[in-house]
């Protein structure tokens, strides 16, 4: 059985996490020399692989990395044993979406009654992480007096946004609102203006 884990969504550039876990069901024969294969996403880079986490009496061994291809065999997998491959890369760069599939191969000469769990597969959307907060310091306003909000927006991703629309509409008893922007890290903004954002 192949059990594929990662992350849904994730930020341009950020390292990418995936598990496989291999398991063999107790009750099984014992499955040793099951093989596996997991073809990484093109637009990931710098990928790595480990085998770890042995359970049941299974035994680990080295993956095998070639460019995005991570292959490799269990040399010991008995009934009730299971080994996690991790794998890891750099997401890309640009927003994208795709899928990793990854497959085991029960020996030869192994029954295997359930063949519908040796495959499995997680859709991972890449994209730039934006983020904002909005904060004035105070939990009490008297009336009549100023308050000043820190709206701060940021990009959490790896690849440079344009045009980014920042909506901040003003309560109705808020009135002769101004607004300054302080750029930093090579982002830019208009630098003032007054009313709502």
């Amino acid at each position: 059985r192949s059990a594929k884990a990662g992350p849904t969504n994730i930020a341009t550039g950020a390292t990418i996490t995936y598990t496989l876990t291999i398991s063999n069901a107790a009750g099984s024969s014992s499955a040793d020399g099951t093989t596996y294969s997991d073809p990484v996403p093109a637009a990931i880079t710098n990928v790595t692989a480990v085998c770890g986490s042995p359970a049941g009496g299974a035994v680990c061994a080295t993956p095998t990395v070639t460019g995005n291809s991570v292959t490799g065999t269990v040399p010991t997998l008995p009934a009730g044993g299971s080994v996690v491959i991790t794998v890891s890369g750099k997401a890309p760069a640009s927003p994208t979406s795709f899928t990793n599939t990854a497959t085991v191969t029960d020996p030869a000469g192994a029954a295997d009654h359930v063949t519908g769990n040796n495959s499995s597969a997680v859709t991972t959307d890449v994209g730039p992480t934006l983020s904002a907060t909005v904060d004035n310091g105070v939990e009490f306003l008297q009336g009549g007096g100023m308050v000043d909000y820190a709206i701060v927006i940021s990009n959490n991703g790896s690849s440079t946004l344009s045009s980014v629309t920042v909506s901040n509409p003003l309560p109705s008893n808020l009135v002769s609102a101004t607004w300054s922007c302080a750029p930093s890290s090579g982002a830019t903004c208009t630098s003032s203006g007054s009313g709502a954002i």
